[in-house]
């Protein structure tokens, strides 16, 4: 007798093979800072009496963001002030000597240079108690209180020019051969995935 045999067959639709681009996405982890970006630090490590900014305060470049104690053992403050107002008092006292015709003119320019000279370094014993900011920006990092020791060796705060924005990230040593300047790349926050910006 004749055995039937039932096979399973499986519909096939046959397609010619075509090239195609793959498109593969990497996700990295980096920071966002300003196109224009300055760590404050401090010249000495003196005690911060004062701090007039908050984060996302915005600030002129010049503006004073922290104040140091001026009598600290570091600080020539108060020394270099005494100094350039008694250098001050003597060159108006000569200026006016001068034009009276009671001096000579060199004994004016020698009074004049002690003066440039007092505050000059007046100017530098501020400029070490009296933080500034070196650009106008956003504070967008605070790194101590009232009372905290001014450590010169780190950052005080970061103020940064956010109307241009820059992301840093690290990219394994595997990946490097796949990225090409130009390539497009999306960035988003963690704090809010939904909002995304394109860039190269």
């Amino acid at each position: 007798t004749d055995k039937t045999v039932y096979v399973d067959t499986i519909s096939v639709e046959a397609k010619t093979v075509e090239v195609k681009e793959l498109a593969l996405t990497k996700t990295f982890s980096g920071t966002l800072e300003g196109e224009e970006q300055a760590n404050i630090y401090a010249k000495i490590p003196e005690r911060i009496m004062n701090v007039k900014v908050r984060v996302g305060d915005y600030v002129k470049s010049g503006s004073v963001l922290f104040e140091l104690d001026k009598g600290g053992a570091s600080s020539q403050f108060y020394q270099a002030q005494a100094a350039f107002l008694n250098a001050q008092k003597n060159f108006e006292r000569m200026k006016n000597l001068l034009a009276e015709g009671a001096i000579s003119q060199q004994a004016f320019d020698q009074t004049e240079t002690g003066y440039e000279v007092a505050k000059a370094n007046f100017d530098a014993a501020r400029s070490t108690v009296e933080i500034t900011s070196p650009i106008s920006g956003i504070v967008t990092a605070l790194n101590v209180n009232i009372g905290d020791l001014a450590n010169p060796q780190m950052p005080l705060a970061t103020v940064a020019n956010i109307g241009g924005m820059k992301a840093k990230f690290n990219v394994g040593e595997s990946d490097v051969p796949n990225i090409y300047v130009g390539q497009a790349v999306q960035i988003f926050s963690e704090m809010n995935p939904d909002v995304i910006q394109s860039g190269k």
